[in-house]
Parts: C-alpha cells; sequence; structure tokens
C-alpha cells in the first residue's frame, strides 16, 4: 500500500511540473523538481509512525552546475548533525550521464536513526524510476571508520563502461564503493537553462535532510571542496517539500536563482537564503549552512604530502606536486616522507596521477589527486601498481552441469569481482578463482590447480579447470592385503591402475567393479579408464592350513568347495572370510588312530567346525591304535599256543597209533 501511495504521489508532483511547462508558468516548484524524484523511492526505507495524514519532510539544499563533467570529485568535512527525531542529513554528488541515468553517491549521517556515518548511493532510470538498489530507494553501505571531522572524498566517475560511486576518509583510508553500469554514458551533463531536466535529474552537489516536520532553520556548516578545475558557473536552489502517507505531496517553500551565478572572481562567495535556510558557491566550494560557515580568506595554507607504492618495486619516476605560492605555479617532487607547503588559500594543487603509465601497466591513486588549499592539511597518497588483465577460465575433460567460476582480486586496496573474460585494471596483488567450480559433487568435480595467484604482468590469467571423478577403493576385508593406488580423484579419460597383493595367510581373489566402465575380474592389476564415478573392491580370502601328524588324512567341506589332504602333510584351502569349514579326521589304518585337534581348534571328535574370519591352522594328529594292536598281539599268540597245542596232539596220536600197529 505505501509503495502504490509514493507512486501516486510521483504522478502527482510530475503532473504539476508538466503541467506548469505546458503553458509557459515559472513556479518555485522548478528547483524543487529532482526533489519529487529523489525523495519518493526513499520513503518505504522509514518506519515512522505518524498519523495517516501526517507528512514527513524534505528538505534540499543544492547547486546545479551549467557545464558538462567528464567526471566529479569533491572533498567534504564529515559532519554529525542530526534534529530532534533523529534523522540526519546526506551530503551528495550528483552526476546526470548523457544517456538519462541519474547517479548519487554521498555520506549520511544517522539517514536511518542513529547508523551513524555510511555511504549513501542511488541510480535512477530516464524514466525517473529508482533502479539501484534493486529494492528500490536510496541504498546505505558500511563506510568505517569515518569520524566526525574526517575529510572524505566523494566521486562519480567512469569506468570499464559503469560509474563509479565511491567514497574515501583520507584521515582513516576507509573506503565504500558502489558499481552500476553507465548505459552507455562518457560525461555527466550540466543544465545551464534550468536547474534541473524534463526528468528532474542534474548534476551538482546537495545536502539533504529528512524532517518529521516542517523544519525552517539552518544547518551547521558543511563545505563541499572541488577536486578538480574550478566551474565557470552554477544555481543555487533550496526547497522543501513534504508527502503524506495517503499520498498527497504539498510545497512547504521554494527558491533558486533566477538564473545561473557566474564567477567573474572565483574566490568571490555568492549566497541564497530562504526560510532560514543558507547556501552559498564560488568556483571552487559549495558551502551548505550559516554564513559564519563559509571559509575564510586566510593568505596562505600549509598542506603536507607524501606519498607509498602498494605492489611491486615502485614506479618509473616520484609523482609531481603543481601548486600556487606567492601568485606564482610552482613544482615540487614528493618523497615518501612528509613535505609541508605553503599555497595560496584558495588556489588549487594537484599532484601527477597516474604517476606512470601504460596501456598494459600503470602506478595510479584513487585518491582525490588535485584540490583546493583552504585549510591545514595532511594527504598521504597511494599509488597502486597495477596491470591490464584478463581473467578467464577453461575446462580441461568437458562435462556439464557447471557454472563459471567467481573471481576476487584486487583494485584499489579493494576487493571486486571482474566478470570472466573482461579487462580489468588488478593491483599487483593476490587474485583467487572459487574453486571447485559450482555443481561439483563429492563424485565429480572441475576443479584448478592452481586457482590462486598474484598479478604480476599484463595479458591473460586462465584458471584451467580439470573434470574429475572420484574413484573409490576397497579392501575386503581391510586386513586380507593392500594395492598399490588407493581412492582418490582422477582426470576424466584417464586410466585408474592399481595392483592387489595379498598379505601373508590370504589369497587376492578378485575385483568387483561399479560404476560406468567398472573393472570386475581375477587379474590382480584393475586398469579402467575413468569416464565416471567408479567404485573398485578388491577381497581377499583367509586361508585354513591343515596338516596331519601321524597317519591320517582330513576331509573338508567349505560351502561348495569339497576336498580331502590325502597322504600330504599339509593343505591349504581359501574361502570368503566368515565361512564356516567342515572337518573329518580320516586314520589310515585300523592300527591308526585319531587322538585329536590342535592349533586353532581343540577337540577330540573327529568331526568338528571353524569359522574362517582369518588364517589359521588346525592339526589333526593320529596314533597307533594299541588297544587295537594288544588284542590283535593277543589273538596271535592264542592262536600259535593252540596251533602248537594242535600239532602236540597230531603227533601224539601219531605216536600213539604207530605204537598200536
Amino acid at each position: 500500500m505505501r509503495n502504490n501511495r509514493i507512486f501516486r504521489a510521483c504522478i502527482s508532483l510530475t503532473a504539476v511540473v508538466l503541467l506548469a511547462a505546458s503553458i509557459g508558468l515559472t513556479i518555485p516548484l522548478q528547483a524543487s523538481q529532482p526533489a519529487s524524484l529523489s525523495i519518493l523511492p526513499r520513503l518505504a526505507g522509514y518506519n515512522l509512525t505518524r498519523p495517516q495524514a501526517s507528512y514527513i519532510y524534505d528538505e534540499q539544499i543544492a547547486c546545479t552546475f551549467t557545464q558538462d563533467m567528464p567526471s566529479l570529485s569533491y572533498n567534504i568535512t564529515a559532519v554529525a548533525q542530526s534534529g530532534t527525531d533523529g534523522y540526519g542529513p546526506a551530503y551528495l554528488v550528483n552526476g546526470l550521464g548523457n544517456t538519462g541515468y541519474w547517479y548519487q553517491v554521498g555520506l549520511s549521517y544517522n539517514w536511518s536513526q542513529g547508523s551513524g556515518f555510511q555511504l549513501s548511493y542511488e541510480v535512477f532510470n530516464p524514466s525517473g524510476n529508482s533502479i539501484f538498489p534493486t529494492d528500490g530507494g536510496g541504498g546505505i553501505a558500511p563506510f568505517s571508520p569515518v569520524n566526525n571531522g574526517d575529510l572524505i572524498t566523494l566521486s562519480l566517475s567512469f569506468s570499464n563502461g559503469n560509474v563509479i560511486m565511491n567514497g574515501s576518509d583520507q584521515n582513516t583510508g576507509a573506503h565504500a564503493q558502489q558499481t552500476y553500469t553507465a548505459a552507455g554514458a562518457t560525461t555527466f551533463l550540466g543544465n545551464p537553462s534550468s536547474v534541473a531536466s524534463k526528468a528532474g535529474f542534474w548534476t551538482g552537489l546537495m545536502t539533504e535532510w529528512y524532517h518529521t516536520a516542517p523544519y525552517y532553520g539552518d544547518e551547521q556548516n558543511v563545505t563541499y571542496y572541488d577536486n578538480g578545475p574550478a566551474i565557470p558557473s552554477a544555481w543555487l536552489w533550496i526547497d522543501e517539500i513534504g508527502i503524506s502517507q495517503n499520498g498527497s505531496v504539498r510545497q512547504v517553500f521554494s527558491a533558486s536563482t533566477p538564473s545561473p551565478l557566474t564567477f567573474t572572481n572565483p574566490t568571490k562567495f555568492q549566497t541564497l537564503t530562504s526560510n532560514g535556510a543558507t547556501e552559498s558557491i564560488n568556483a571552487t566550494q559549495f558551502v551548505t549552512g550559516g554564513l559564519s560557515g563559509i571559509p575564510s580568506a586566510a593568505s596562505t595554507a600549509a598542506l603536507t604530502f607524501a606519498y607509498s607504492i602498494s605492489g611491486g618495486t615502485g614506479a618509473v619516476s616520484a609523482p609531481v606536486l603543481t601548486y600556487i605560492s606567492g601568485g606564482t605555479q610552482k613544482t615540487a617532487t614528493l618523497s615518501t616522507s612528509n613535505q609541508t607547503f605553503t599555497i595560496d588559500s584558495g588556489s588549487t594543487w594537484s599532484i601527477t596521477n597516474p604517476v606512470s603509465s601504460s596501456a598494459a601497466e600503470r602506478w595510479q591513486a584513487l585518491q582525490a589527486t588535485a584540490g583546493t588549499a583552504i585549510s591545514p592539511l595532511t594527504i598521504n597518497i597511494v599509488f597502486y601498481h597495477q596491470y591490464q588483465v584478463t581473467f578467464d577460465f577453461s575446462v580441461i575433460g568437458g562435462g556439464t552441469g557447471y557454472s563459471p567460476p567467481a573471481l576476487t582480486c584486487q583494485q584499489f586496496g579493494s576487493q571486486i569481482t571482474p566478470a570472466m573474460g573482461s579487462q580489468t585494471w588488478a593491483d599487483a596483488a593476490p587474485y583467487s578463482f572459487s574453486n571447485p567450480l559450482t555443481g561439483s559433487s563429492s563424485s565429480e568435480r572441475w576443479t584448478a590447480d592452481p586457482a590462486t595467484g598474484t598479478v604480476s604482468a599484463t595479458g591473460s590469467v586462465v584458471a584451467a579447470y580439470s573434470h574429475q571423478f572420484y574413484v573409490t577403493t576397497a579392501l575386503s576385508p581391510a586386513s586380507g592385503g593392500s594395492i598399490s593406488i588407493g581412492s582418490g580423484w582422477f582426470n576424466s579419460g584417464t586410466a585408474f591402475e592399481s595392483a592387489a597383493a595379498a598379505d601373508q595367510g590370504w589369497k587376492f581373489e578378485g575385483w568387483t567393479g561399479s560404476g560406468q566402465g567398472g573393472y570386475s575380474g581375477t587379474d590382480s592389476s584393475a586398469s579402467v579408464i575413468v569416464n565416471a564415478p567408479l567404485m573398485e573392491t578388491a577381497t581377499f580370502y583367509p586361508g585354513l592350513t591343515i596338516t596331519t601328524s601321524g597317519k591320517g588324512s582330513v576331509s573338508y567341506s567349505a560351502g561348495a568347495t569339497n576336498g580331502e589332504t590325502g597322504d600330504a602333510p599339509s593343505k591349504t584351502i581359501f574361502a570368503p572370510q566368515g565361512t564356516t569349514v567342515e572337518l573329518a579326521a580320516k586314520p589310515k589304518s585300523f592300527i591308526y588312530s585319531f587322538t585329536g585337534w590342535t592349533g586353532a581348534g581343540s577337540s577330540n571328535d573327529k568331526t568338528t567346525s571353524i569359522v574362517l574370519d582369518s588364517p589359521v591352522t588346525l592339526t589333526a594328529n593320529f596314533s597307533y591304535n594299541w588297544v587295537i594292536i594288544g588284542t590283535g598281539f593277543a589273538v596271535l599268540i592264542a592262536v600259535v599256543i593252540v596251533l602248537a597245542f594242535l600239532n602236540v596232539l597230531k603227533r601224539s596220536k601219531r605216536r600213539m597209533a604207530e605204537q598200536t600197529q
């Protein structure tokens, strides 16, 4: 509902402006026309408790430049100020691109009650719609540490087809930046004939402040110092509008200079006041707030400069300062140690930037390297050693389902994420590609080695990602043996070759493979071309060594395997781990007897069983059957005695027969 009311309010205010233009009227709303486009989208960000019919009020104190600008860069002093309702202002640099898009960047204080200093930014399309941030309305980004009184550089510039919205704290080194497409623009347009374009956009400066009640007062003094060439002319304007939650808009007050102010004397301030608000401007400074805050025209200002190099061993030559002293232009070569210069107050100074440059390599500063001497100031310029690099990636081994990598590198000391294939000025500092690529899994991946490095030359930096599959190997059981190549990642299309070797007492039985092209077989060496995730298991059987002591043999049954030791004193059989082996002892003849099992088992029973979990030895013991042997010997003696007796009896009968004859 709130967005609907805001939309209707935009239509209402725009309709008033267009109606006035169509009938040739000059109305005070002209100076506040930009407010209708910059305030309304932001209202959704305010959580104010108020009656349905109450208003929120936006005061804008601004100047509009008449000339086109290739870039905009201004220094301001961070001023912490807020009203009784807790809201503070935003100090904004505004640029109207020559393709119709409008860009804002600024330093805000308590923009959302109690948020402190933050970077404010917003982009509007030519139709007047807020499009960045994407949820509409002004955006804020972390900007810390920024302290009250710090010198802040705010800039809008074109780079690689984008507009860079930048804020830098010259005291603490804090930096915040937002980037949005320039939509083909290469310059920021001035407005020589009115304070704003028909869409309500302009190029210039503005202190903007929301209030929960109409505000008729002055603000604390804030001065915008031009870091570029002096401007020839500009409009001054002040307005305040209110908009209710039900969408109605009303003008509180509005004022503007009847025509652009020209700066014949570039140091002389010209002033506009309205309803308690004050603003002043000259060729190099714009001041919002009371007249007492206009910088005094001191004759000289002491500025201290030093520079440093970030990345690499240094530049070809040191930067040169150009300044005015005693009405005369002078130059000085800067050093890495502080040097103080006496510069005419109100005059401009500049430092070589880049300090050295070619089509492929440069030493460039992000900080403002030009300004106006107003008051004592210490400036340390950091020149970043940069190469023009194209980051890209390639995939070896193909595959589908992956996404291009994200790249992080540094530019002016801050991390950026250039698009793949784009040409980028990158610091001579570390870079990193995301690794592995998105779309990778625990069994398939695209990985680069290396995926990190340091920018050290111009040209292309290409991360080569190899398509890999994971081959899982296993030993069944783990104690049965070893394999020459274990689990790991293998490039697509390469060979996985692993040889299995059984440990003492075990036997290699074979490989069992799963997955596309997996190997299954009894060859001890498995060789597979890896084109998919694979699982290869080497199986080993434990051995049962059966020995016999004495005259006998052992028959055995292990699953489907049956046999007998025969006359061999020892025989080893192999079976899957956990197999139950049935055994039976057999004496060689009746004169031998089985006396018991020793080794892996102990029993006097002729039959026994053993669960084969690991290599073991079982001995069947045999000895003479002395009972049988003794019994046989007694029988033999008895037979001999009987035979002898019979023989004696036979001889006795023969003698008796002879005597009878």
